[in-house]
């Protein structure tokens, strides 16, 4: 399991997180969601419009669980 996971975050880099914080910090009115990075904008849509047991069949398969 460990090893789906940081394979999960390397996907990001600490400079697009430090961006996504500015906008969060500099935001009038923050959103209660921000996404940062693509898996991840991927994993949120996917888990939206996926019925609950074909998502949760997706995680285990991607964790090797």
């Amino acid at each position: 399991m460990r090893a789906g996971v940081t394979g999960y975050l390397e996907y990001g880099s600490a400079e697009m997180v430090a961006r996504k914080m500015r906008t969060v910090l500099e935001a009038p009115e923050p959103r209660q969601t921000y996404l940062c990075g693509s898996d991840v904008r991927l994993a949120f849509w996917t888990r939206r419009f996926t019925p609950a047991r074909v998502y949760e069949r997706l995680v285990r398969r991607y964790y090797g669980l």
